[in-house]
């Protein structure tokens, strides 16, 4: 959840430690080749229709987010039990 707060996900320039080597190749190959950033993509995903994107309430009570804090591609901030019900019939990426 993080990686969806304003001040980060505009960056675009976070990377795994295991990966820290292929950092800048990697950002220039992406740059060069017109790549959206990861929620760019989500949100045309989005406006595509029949997307829900729902943020986890457990963790942003934890790391003291708010809905606010976040870009505006989430539709709800919900806990596992409403997840799962809000899923029951739906096909579900979980990332």
């Amino acid at each position: 959840i993080m990686a969806a707060r304003k001040d980060f996900a505009e960056k675009n320039d976070k990377i795994s430690t295991e990966f820290a080597e292929f950092k800048e190749p990697m950002m220039k190959a992406m740059m060069q080749n017109n790549i959206k950033p990861w929620y760019q993509m989500l949100k045309e995903a989005k406006e595509t229709g029949n997307l829900t994107i729902y943020a986890c309430g457990m963790t942003m009570d934890l790391l003291g987010i708010k809905k606010e804090d976040l870009i505006d591609i989430f539709d709800d901030v919900v806990g596992v039990g409403t997840f799962l019900m809000e899923s029951e019939d739906a096909e579900v990426i979980f990332v």
